[in-house]
Formats: structure tokens, sequence, C-alpha cells
């Protein structure tokens, strides 16, 4: 809009200059004068108009270029605060910080139950990118008929196999699906993330989901739970997959909060 009223004005004064030249050949001489003030007063005004416009566009650019650097500099001081964090476990886990619950046995638990923890591998190479969940039992009792819980992203429903026994000490995996995905990105949890993270129209560096898990002991006579928040760090993954970037480090990409074990009715898991 600026722009157009800068061309205007600069036309105006421009056909103003225009007028005064040829005035003597149109303009009888007694005129002249009257006419040469008009003309002047024309040029004069598309001049001060050019030079308002030019002065309030300067203004817009400057707010934005304040707005880009505050937006770096946010960006700035979130990727200094993050710490690399290398691989661990099978060389697979997907760089991460896990906190567990400071009660290990909360709510009517004994420490002979079972307890499962949540881990999220890297993403399989390929068209068709699957992230698998990665389920341990770190408690003293085989987990019997172990399943997360749906939850949703982008308003589309997250689904999962159920497991049906997880052994003291063992480790196994189920893929998630999103429904109506597409078959090349329904079992890329990662690529829905950031997808649910950037239709929240905020620069944040955390996005967290609550997950909960339902299983139970051998006997299927007690049911448990345990739920967790799963941070995501959008900006740390996408640094980690652009190769070329020159943040490229093995950055934590999510982090297992909150988690909390407890003993629920079984006819709430029914």
């Amino acid at each position: 809009m600026a722009s157009m009223g800068k061309l205007v004005c600069t036309l105006v004064a421009g056909g103003a200059m225009i007028a005064a030249g040829i005035m003597p050949a149109w303009t009888p001489f007694s005129h002249w004068k009257w006419w040469l003030f008009s003309v002047a007063m024309l040029a004069f005004l598309a001049l001060v108009g050019q030079l308002i416009l030019q002065r309030l566009e300067d203004k817009r650019e400057n707010l934005e270029q304040a707005e880009q650097r505050e937006v770096i500099k946010k960006l700035a001081t979130f990727i200094e605060r993050m710490e690399p964090t290398n691989f661990s476990g099978e060389g697979k886990s997907l760089g991460h910080r896990h906190t567990r619950d400071s009660a290990y046995a909360p709510e009517g638990r004994s420490s002979d139950d079972p307890l499962i923890y949540l881990e999220i591998q890297s993403p399989t190479e390929g068209t068709f990118r699957r992230t698998p969940f990665v389920l341990k039992n770190h408690g003293k009792s085989p987990a019997h008929n172990v399943a997360i819980q749906p939850f949703k992203l982008c308003r589309k429903p997250v689904t999962f196999p159920t497991v049906g026994a997880i052994p003291v000490g063992e480790r196994l995996s189920v893929v998630p699906t999103v429904a109506d995905g597409g078959a090349m990105i329904e079992h890329d949890i990662f690529y829905w993330l950031t997808k649910d993270w950037d239709g929240n129209g905020e620069l944040v560096g955390e996005w967290p989901v609550s997950v909960s898990i339902k299983y139970g002991d051998p006997l299927n006579q007690k049911q448990f739970e345990t739920t967790m928040t799963l941070v995501f760090f959008p900006i740390a993954y996408m640094m980690n997959e652009k190769h070329s970037s020159p943040f490229k480090q093995d950055r934590a990409v999510y982090e297992i909060r909150n988690i909390h074990h407890r003993t629920v009715d079984s006819q709430t898991t029914a």
C-alpha cells in the first residue's frame, strides 16, 4: 500500500514538473503566476506525501526487523540452553532425557509388581518411516496386555497394538499408527509431533503430550497404569534432521517427565 502511494506521489510530482515546463507554450502570460503557484503547490504536496509514506514504510520495516531479531534471539537462547546428548542403549535409541518417578511403588503397588517404562527409537530409514515405541519392564514380574492408550495429534487419533506379555527385564516395541495419516507417514510419530507443534503458531521449544500405559499382572488380578508426559523438542529434532545445519549435533529430541505408576480398579480398564 505504501509503495503504491509513493508511486502516485512520484507521478503527481513528475506531472507537475512537466506542466511547469510546458506552461509557457499553452498559458497566457497574465495567468502564469497563478498556474505556477498551483503547479508548485501540487508538486510540494506530492513530495511531502512521498516523504511521509517513505517514513511510514521505513518504520514498518524497522518493526519487522526488530521482531525478526527478537525471534532469532529467542531461538539462539534456546539453542544455547540445550545440552548435547549422546545416543544410548543399543545405539538405535533416539537421543532423549529420561526422568523417572520419585516413588518406586506408590498407591498400593508392591515391589513384586510389573513396572513399565517408555522409550522411543529413532525413525527407520526408507520411504515408509516408522518410529517404534519401546516398552520396558523394570518390575519383578511379567506385565500382561500392555497397551499404550490412544492420544491425538493434529486432531487425529494415534493408536498402538497391545502387547500380550513383557517378561521381567525385557523390552518390546510397538509402532504407532496415525488415523488417516497416509501410508508414507502414518507410522512416523515425530512427523506428526512436528506438524502438531507447527500448527500452534508460536515458537516454543517444548511440545508436551500426555501418555498413558495400562497393563496387568500375570494372574490378571491387579491392573496398573503408568502415566507420563512425552515432551518433544521440535527445534532440536529439525536441526538433527538437517545434516547441513551448523547446529548439527546429537541433541535430545524428547524427554519423558512426570512418570507416575498406580494400581487401578480392574473395572475401569475393561
